[in-house]
């Protein structure tokens, strides 16, 4: 069957189409991104909100918290603290001594839980 070449554009026109398209919608390097007012409002504001949630943490909480969200450790869901810490002391990872002995030294049986827990 012989092709209808009627409704074919010229390569030369659409290129030159293209072309001018992707021209016109260049941004101009010249002058420096800016950014928008609101964003940032956002981003000065950012610390204050992820610091806002560790207020009420103990020392001890925030360094838990910090031992659970390591990966260097291994992962930490679906595992208690105190198994998470002697499996990474038997491979070799250094886990903190202050970890297990905070955990062993507290009567809180949620603080053998990792921070995960209940919540995945």
């Amino acid at each position: 069957m012989p092709r209808d070449n009627s409704t074919k554009r010229p390569r030369r026109i659409v290129q030159q189409k293209l072309t001018e398209i992707l021209n016109t919608s260049k941004r101009d390097d010249s002058q420096p991104f800016k950014k928008k007012p609101e964003e940032e409002v956002i981003e000065s504001g950012a610390r204050s909100i992820l610091t806002f949630h560790e207020e009420d943490l103990t020392p001890i909480d925030k360094m838990l918290r910090s031992f659970d969200l390591n990966y260097k450790y291994g992962p930490c869901v679906g595992v208690k603290r105190l198994d998470r810490w002697e499996r990474a002391y038997r491979l070799g990872m250094n886990p903190p001594i202050d970890v297990k002995v905070a955990i062993i030294n507290s009567n809180d049986q949620l603080i053998n839980e990792s921070i995960f827990h209940g919540r995945l």
